[in-house]
């Protein structure tokens, strides 16, 4: 799509988003899809980040090869955590368990780390389908749909009649 002018406080549009969409899942910066849309690089910094989405389904056959997500794996020696039977020890080091994810007190996320960096999305990255960190991602109509929906409040105005105002 060849390079548009645009004029400043323009909103975008469904087609503008799913340009945005396409580029994030071509691997492009924000500098080139600000470039295919006519917009500034910030406007689609600001645009992912305000309407990207978390993915909460998870395939729970994967749920079991998802090796632990803790921030402390690398360094952990806490066995047992998991408690298998009254009385019965784990050997397996925690560490090496995805069931520390859920039974260990300690336990902290680790954050990924594309998710606090542009893209902020993880539409274009190769290991998505594979990951273990929690996802975030961008779809065009979701977001255009918040856009109207937000716009549409921010228009209406205030439900009180004069004698409640005061």
């Amino acid at each position: 799509m060849p390079d548009k002018e645009r004029r400043k406080g323009k909103h975008l549009t469904l087609t503008e988003r799913m340009e945005i969409q396409q580029g994030l899942r071509e691997g492009c910066s924000f500098v080139e899809i600000a470039l295919r849309i006519g917009c500034s690089p910030d406007t689609v910094s600001k645009e992912i980040r305000n309407h990207r989405y978390k993915k909460t389904q998870f395939c729970i056959a994967k749920q079991y090869r998802k090796p632990n997500r803790c921030k402390f794996r690398e360094t952990c020696k806490r066995r047992n955590v998991c408690e298998k039977k009254p009385g019965e020890k784990c050997v397996i080091v925690c560490r090496k368990c995805f069931k520390c994810n859920d039974n260990c007190p300690h336990f902290v996320d680790e954050p990924c780390p594309i998710n606090h960096k542009a893209p902020y999305v993880c539409n274009g990255c190769s290991k998505r389908h594979s990951c273990l960190f929690q996802q975030y991602l961008y779809n065009a109509q979701t977001a255009d749909r918040e856009y109207k929906d937000k716009l549409k409040e921010s228009r209406s105005g205030i439900d009180l009649s004069r004698d409640e105002l005061v």
